[in-house]
């Protein structure tokens, strides 16, 4: 992103916003007779784009800005927190056992349905669901508490049994900026890090202009699009708490429908995770910088471990064989040395696993150490 365009936004923003129409300023690629250019520029989100004779002189957006950066005005409607929709993708709205993202969820009790972003994430020690705010701590029908049971399919969609217990979230700020609509809750069910009809998430990435993405939601399920805006301070309105203001807010093609709220979005070809979806218009798609939802919250992405090979070194010239078993897909993995493709790829923390040496031997890693007998071992790792 340039550096001319980024200081243009940060110093007009206000004034901008303060324009008859406009919901939000951002920054994306210019376009002319509805084709994307190459150029970059300060975009004006407005909800009706009008033509210059019904707009009085102060209400005009200049062409460009200071340094001679060009704006650009796009029409994007009334755009709003995604709230429950009648028709929904069946798989998404079905009981998945262990839990995946992309799929139905909701607070126990409440008639609300959105969507499980991330099914496994990690707040400290503690496995976690991450879902928009407005999904599972919907202040604006009951007092948000922590310990909110939440449930998968979601109420109106099962209702199905409690998954997760509410654990954090960040409050919506009517009267100030907010950066994310997101909560987590801590899981009282195995979850994979798989999201529907997409599949593992690799890692947490940041968006780019023109990157594209793919998400998995509850309404409309797998869908793709495009980044078209960034850093993006836009108006979101709540149906039933009214107006808020986000910034740094990405701005996506029109990817997510009523339901879809909490859904993630991926780097199309890496899987990185790169924002979190929450509202949209008939026009756009608006997500929550995924970087900013894990520092607000305090999260990290499921690691895998480390890789057998490396973790078992020390014990190279005894080691016969090494068996991991998958509590959540029940079965059995296996690693033996120069074997092709083993099925036990890593070692993972508070997991057992079971070592077959053909002599005594002493297994070191880090400051750990376990003394070893010939045979059978039951190790817990680190």
């Amino acid at each position: 992103m340039d550096e001319r365009t980024r200081l243009a936004k940060n110093n007009y923003k206000e004034r901008l916003r303060s324009l008859p129409g406009v919901v939000g300023v951002g920054i994306g690629a210019k376009r002319k007779a509805g084709v994307i250019t190459g150029q970059e520029a300060v975009v004006i989100y407005v909800r009706k784009k009008l033509p210059l004779s019904e707009l009085a002189p102060t209400a005009v957006v200049p062409q460009t800005l200071e340094g001679g950066v060009p704006t650009d005005v796009i029409e994007v409607g009334d755009v709003r927190a995604l709230p429950l929709a009648p028709t929904l993708v069946e798989d998404h709205k079905t009981t998945h056992r262990p839990l995946v993202g992309g799929v139905s969820v909701s607070p126990a009790n409440v008639g609300l349905s959105g969507t499980i972003g991330l099914p496994l994430v990690y707040r400290g020690a503690i496995p976690c669901l991450l879902s928009n705010r407005h999904v599972i701590a919907p202040s604006e029908y009951a007092a948000v508490y922590q310990g909110m049971p939440v449930t998968q399919p979601s109420n109106p969609d099962g209702p199905g049994p409690i998954v997760a217990t509410l654990l954090d979230w960040v409050p919506t700020n009517s009267n100030g900026l907010n950066e994310v609509d997101a909560a987590v809750a801590a899981l009282a069910e195995a979850a994979t890090s798989d999201i529907l009809g997409i599949g593992d998430y690799s890692q947490l990435g940041e968006p780019s202009l023109g990157q594209r993405v793919v998400k998995s939601g509850r309404t409309s399920g797998v869908t793709q699009g495009t980044i078209t805006g960034l850093d993006a301070t836009i108006q979101i309105n709540y149906p039933r708490t009214g107006l808020a203001t986000f910034e740094g807010q990405i701005i996506l093609d029109p990817m997510l429908q009523p339901g879809d709220s909490g859904s993630a979005i991926l780097d199309y070809a890496t899987r990185a995770v790169v924002g979190l979806g929450f509202a949209a218009s008939d026009q756009i798609a608006v997500a929550n910088r995924m970087s900013v939802v894990f520092a607000k919250l305090g999260l990290a992405l499921r690691t895998k471990g480390v890789p057998v090979a490396e973790g078992l070194a020390s014990i190279q010239g005894s080691l016969v064989r090494a068996w991991g078993f998958d509590n959540v897909a029940k079965k059995w993995s296996l690693y033996e040395p120069g074997a092709p493709l083993p099925s036990l790829e890593y070692l993972e923390p508070g997991k057992g696993y079971w070592v077959q040496l053909s002599g005594a031997a002493s297994l070191t890693y880090g400051p750990n150490t376990w003394a070893l007998s010939p045979g059978w071992n039951l190790i817990g790792w680190i």
